[in-house]
């Protein structure tokens, strides 16, 4: 959509929010291609963006409070800070979007898909979210009470320190999900996934785990294992929340065995202190072993978390790089699609006129001629002016004509280098979804960037040699 014109329904709208509905007009981008809209800070409460392309758009900071964006694609737009409380994201696409510190209270969110996104310190209370997807996603410190999330996707999603008080959880998959310092008072977590979640500090006393799944990797604060075998008695995790890395969670898993195997010796090593024999040798090399292997432990656990910290700079270093790529590529990509764009628009206006003026003057051309036979009785060998004047009606049509012609295979070579863009935005897309091996990723991205190079060169070429 042109930018003015897009500039103008923003302002109508505005006119229409401020006059409680009596001027101005509602703003309805119902199916329109907005990507790379800069809309940050934008007041668009309550407009209609249902099915419209929003990839890649600037909606920092903007108001879309009780907006309809039913089944639009927010893939990879920012909406960090935004209000979208109250807003129908029914069936949306926001894989990767960034909805740091947003406002979703009491938001539609059922099926909507969210892999990949960031919405760390946002607020979704209340929210309706049946069978969304968060797989992959960051929700550390978000604010989860009282939502619904029945049958949703959290696989390998952070939510370290976030709050799911009264929040509920059915059927849902946390799988390797990690929830350290979880709150989770009065969460219903019936026939929930928590294989290899990572649960320190969660307690479950309050909550309903009714045929919830997990195992022996998973930590709790109080809570049984559920599933595990009789006689299993749960450990009490001392500790704080575990390093999250959201491309692979292996060495966390080994973090929660080192984690569990600490508490017991602790647990052995406290029964042991209190049995109070200070004579006895055998108790003493007990003890003395018992310390030994729990230094050991810790030794362990601080050389895991050292590989952790430089795991996660590298990934931190990698993601910025391609971070900055992206940007980089989206900033060339937006704008050669707005002068793309701008010249396809005035080359279908002159194609528009060229097509109107020429059979315009083709229809004047067949009057003329048919009045001249009409008022002449058929004799018109005598009337070669009036014949002449019928002849440059008809020449100057075909020449119309012809220029249209000719302007629509001009026209083609843009329309192709608008559709390379489209395939060089599906690529970004791809490039950007962070696999558990950097290297490998970044030598993917690489490959990628140079192959929509060429797409976007090969397709220059054409659209300069076709004009040549």
């Amino acid at each position: 959509m042109d930018s003015r014109k897009l500039e103008r329904q923003i302002e109508e709208h505005r006119l229409w929010l401020d006059s409680r509905r009596l001027q101005g007009t509602q703003a309805v981008f119902r199916g329109q291609d907005l990507r790379f809209a800069s809309l940050a800070g934008k007041r668009l409460n309550e407009c209609v963006l249902a099915g419209s392309n929003l990839e890649r758009a600037d909606l920092t900071g903007a108001s879309l409070a009780g907006a309809d964006l039913r089944k639009a694609n927010l893939a990879y737009a920012n909406l960090s800070g935004a209000d979208l409380s109250a807003a129908n994201l029914s069936g949306a696409l926001m894989e990767g979007a960034v909805l740091d510190n947003a406002e979703l209270r009491e938001a539609l969110l059922e099926d909507v898909q969210c892999d990949s996104a960031s919405l760390k310190n946002a607020s979704l209370i209340g929210v309706r979210g049946a069978r969304a997807t968060f797989n992959r996603s960051d929700l550390s410190a978000a604010d989860l009470d009282a939502a619904g999330f029945e049958d949703a996707q959290f696989a390998s999603a952070n939510l370290t320190q976030a709050s799911l008080r009264e929040a509920v959880l059915d059927r849902a998959n946390l799988r390797s999900a990690v929830l350290s310092g979880a709150q989770v008072d009065g969460t219903s977590l019936r026939d929930a996934n928590l294989i290899n979640a990572i649960l320190v500090g969660v307690s479950f006393e309050t909550s309903n785990i009714e045929g919830a799944r997990m195992d022996r990797n998973a930590i709790a604060g109080s809570a049984p294992d559920v599933g595990a075998e009789k006689g299993d008695k749960s450990k009490d995790a001392k500790g704080g929340a575990l390093p999250f890395s959201g491309t692979a969670l292996a060495p966390n898993a080994t973090m929660a065995q080192l984690l569990r195997r600490r508490d017991e010796l602790q647990q052995e090593l406290r029964a042991f202190v209190l049995q109070g024999r200070p004579d006895d040798e055998a108790h003493q090399a007990k003890l003395a072993e018992l310390r030994s292997a729990l230094e050991g432990i810790e030794a362990q656990q601080r050389v895991l978390r050292q590989e952790l910290r430089r795991g996660e700079e590298y990934g931190r270093g990698a993601q910025a790089e391609l971070q900055g790529r992206v940007d980089f590529a989206t900033r060339a990509l937006r704008t050669g699609a707005e002068f793309t764009n701008r010249q396809l628009q005035r080359d279908h206006i002159w194609s528009v006129v060229c097509k109107m003026w020429g059979l315009s003057l083709l229809a004047l051309g067949g009057f003329w001629l048919v009045a001249v036979v009409y008022y002449t009785g058929g004799a018109v060998g005598g009337e070669s002016g009036w014949l002449a004047i019928a002849l440059v009606f008809f020449g100057a049509g075909f020449v119309l004509l012809i220029l249209d012609h000719f302007n629509t295979r001009f026209r083609q070579p843009l329309i192709e280098r608008r559709d390379r863009v489209d395939d060089v935005i599906a690529a970004l897309n791809a490039a950007q979804r962070l696999s558990a091996d950097v290297e490998t990723n970044q030598r993917s991205v690489t490959a990628t960037f140079d192959a929509a190079r060429e797409k976007l060169l090969g397709a220059g070429e054409r659209g300069n040699g076709e004009q040549r």
